[in-house]
């Protein structure tokens, strides 16, 4: 004789249907898949902060780079100065050393206390290294230069001491020497200053930059690298901006671009030629990025020139 099925006590109501509830998960199970949850949501979130303030693009999971030519990589950045664009903003580190040539006389160490003292020799001197930040847009441009770090450093672009500053804005030009801003037709730079940003998209049309480099990173994502031949007049600015004269580059440009073709980065190695006994060397690091040049400051305060500074 089959077991008559046990029945549970129940209530119920004349004419509704009764549901049968759903498994109910333990509270353990409840609180483990809450926090997995929780935990994927932070990393797509870190996630996204990230490529957003690298001022890169990484792209879209598993697509494919845009393939790197200097057409498309010059009309992109003549397009990020465009009127609502947003412009580019750039950071340069510029970092220069004298150096002893093959078979030369060593440098001359001076006495930091007493730099008319020789306190003794070597092949290679380091200068230390100057730092600049700014943007280039439709508006105008601005930049600022600073003290740099010493080697192996990061740069401070925030509380490194001020030296000068540019400012382009209402068809003027203004520079800055720490106590003022004044009018100038020679305003300090270097790496990027008004004449060298609006040359930028010559300078990769006149590039012939096909050879491939090992990739390099900004901000924890990686960027293409091709080396490029260039012409002085092409980047007249990367030692100073009136420095075109007296400046030689020692080896071809490294350019670096994005996943979507544009130019983020500029790595050139430059001598200047004012020495004859020794090789002044100044390696310099500038990295672009777009919609970010903000809003042209205004030159205030007014000052009047310092003397022998716009000279």
């Amino acid at each position: 004789m089959a077991a008559t099925p046990v029945r549970h006590a129940l209530i119920e109501t004349p004419g509704v249907q009764r549901r049968e509830s759903p498994p109910r998960r333990s509270s353990s199970m409840r609180r483990a898949l809450a926090s997995m949850m929780r935990l994927a949501m932070l990393v797509a979130v870190v996630a996204a902060l990230a490529v957003a303030r690298s001022g890169i693009s990484a792209g879209l999971p598993g697509a494919a780079p845009v393939p790197i030519t200097a057409k498309t990589a010059g009309t992109a950045f003549s397009n990020a100065l465009k009127p609502g664009a947003g412009g580019v903003s750039f950071t340069v580190v510029q970092r220069s050393s004298v150096n002893a040539r093959p078979g030369g006389p060593l440098v001359a160490v001076p006495d930091p206390s007493s730099p008319t003292v020789v306190i003794g020799q070597t092949d290679h001197y380091d200068l230390g290294s100057m730092i600049e930040r700014g943007g280039v847009s439709s508006n105008g441009f601005w930049m600022e230069m600073r003290d740099g770090p010493s080697a192996g450093a990061s740069p401070d672009f925030a509380n490194a001491k001020y030296e000068f500053g540019t400012i382009v804005k209402g068809g003027l030009t203004y520079r800055s020497d720490g106590t003022g801003w004044y009018v100038t037709d020679r305003p300090p730079g270097i790496g990027i200053d008004p004449a060298t940003a609006a040359l930028i998209p010559t300078l990769l049309a006149d590039s012939g930059a096909t050879t491939p480099l090992p990739p390099t990173t900004i901000g924890g994502i990686s960027v293409r690298q091709l080396a490029a031949t260039a012409k002085v007049s092409d980047i007249p600015g990367l030692l100073a901006v009136d420095g075109a004269g007296f400046t030689e580059l020692t080896a071809p440009l490294e350019l670096g671009f994005d996943d979507t073709g544009r130019l983020v980065r500029i790595h050139g190695v430059a001598r200047n030629t004012r020495l004859d006994t020794w090789d002044l060397l100044v390696d310099v690091v500038i990295t672009f990025d777009y919609g970010t040049a903000g809003p042209i400051p205004d030159p205030s305060p007014i000052a009047v020139p310092s003397s022998g500074l716009d000279g």
